[in-house]
């Protein structure tokens, strides 16, 4: 799944991020209403004038998409639950939410509040394109964000997960069955029903000659198969791992590393002899950082002699710490993304009690599954 880029600004504490493929999608959207939508609708303007119509008409789109995510990530907040960031991408957006929502009601004002943002922004222009006056290339830009609001607004309506659509029916058969898992597992297959549907679609497309529209929604239709399998998956472990602490899953038995001591020295004595992959790196009984063998990899074998730990290491943070009376759930999404895939358990003050892998995760896992 598409869920990192580069950070460009911040809207109420949220990180505003842009992964690459995003430009791409600008950039074909640009193309195709320059040379197709903006001719057809306004005949006789330069080609100067299409492509800019067409570039600010794709980035107001973008611009729709980012406030349909933003409605989800606002309603969230409200309801107390934390926003990593929201990233644009090829596919649109994604608000990466800091935990699922612990109710149907929570789950269902979330989950509406992004096709309410389309629909009153295409409610909008068509209020806008009420109005007389407006020349021409303006109107027509007005009547495509309004198509496409709605469109996008329809689309996410869409009764299968991970669309909104999804979330919504999965927070009303919560509400009605009291239970999540299978009210995720039902419309994850209705998601993976409707993402083969596209798939199937974008073959169509190619085949009829479209292949920059086939490409498309074979690309979108895997997306958001991996999306409803990896949704599934997820509602499966927090089952399996709820009422569990970090305490209760932790490594106790730590190897620690000094700050000053040599690659070279950490490469012999510790990463060959302990066959571990990492380790905490504690300075006068506090975790100051983790080292990993893919942390030697930065720096040519001839150089391993004169660097210290304290300059390769990863520096100590809230992405890779711990608490060990913290739900392992709530340490699960932090273990999954930061770069080392290791957590240090540490009590107040910083004192290694522990340290946590993906690989102890996997055990209780593969226990409790």
């Amino acid at each position: 799944m598409i869920t990192k880029g580069r950070r460009i600004f911040t809207i109420r504490g949220i990180p505003i991020e842009i992964n690459y493929s995003w430009f791409l999608i600008v950039a074909l959207v640009a193309w195709s209403l320059a040379s197709h939508y903006f001719p057809g609708q306004v005949p006789g303007l330069s080609p100067t004038t299409y492509w800019g119509l067409g570039i600010v008409s794709a980035l107001a789109l973008f611009a729709s998409v980012l406030l349909h995510e933003l409605g989800h990530s606002v309603v969230a907040q409200r309801n107390g639950i934390a926003i990593r960031g929201i990233t644009l991408h090829v596919f649109g957006g994604v608000a990466k939410l800091a935990r699922e929502a612990d109710s149907p009601g929570v789950e269902f004002r979330v989950a509406a509040a992004g096709p309410a943002v389309s629909f009153a922004l295409a409610l909008g222009c068509y209020l806008l394109l009420r109005v007389p006056g407006w020349p021409e290339p303006a109107a027509a830009l007005l009547g495509y964000l309004q198509f496409v609001n709605f469109v996008v607004a329809i689309f996410n309506l869409v009764p299968g997960f991970p669309l909104d659509g999804g979330r919504i029916l999965r927070a009303l058969l919560w509400w009605w069955r009291g239970d999540l898992q299978q009210a995720t597992r039902v419309t994850g297959a209705i998601g993976g029903g409707f993402a083969y549907a596209l798939m199937l679609l974008g073959v169509v497309s190619f085949a009829l000659g479209n292949p920059v529209q086939g490409i498309y929604f074979l690309f979108i239709g895997i997306f958001l198969k991996q999306a409803a399998d990896a949704s599934v998956e997820q509602v499966a472990w927090r089952q399996a791992l709820q009422g569990i602490t970090v305490g209760d899953v932790m490594t106790r038995e730590v190897v620690t590393v000094d700050p000053d001591l040599t690659l070279a020295r950490l490469a012999d004595d510790l990463f060959w002899h302990h066959r571990f992959t990492s380790f905490p790196v504690v300075e006068r009984g506090r975790v100051v950082g983790i080292v990993a063998l893919r942390h030697l990899r930065d720096y040519p074998r001839e150089r391993w002699g004169e660097v210290r730990v304290r300059e390769a290491m990863l520096r100590f943070g809230p992405e890779v710490q711990a608490g060990p009376r913290e739900a392992v759930l709530d340490a699960f999404t932090r273990l999954l993304q930061n770069p080392v895939g290791r957590i240090a358990v540490v009590e107040t003050g910083g004192q290694l009690v522990g340290y946590l892998s993906v690989k102890d995760m996997l055990h209780i896992l593969a226990l409790r599954g």
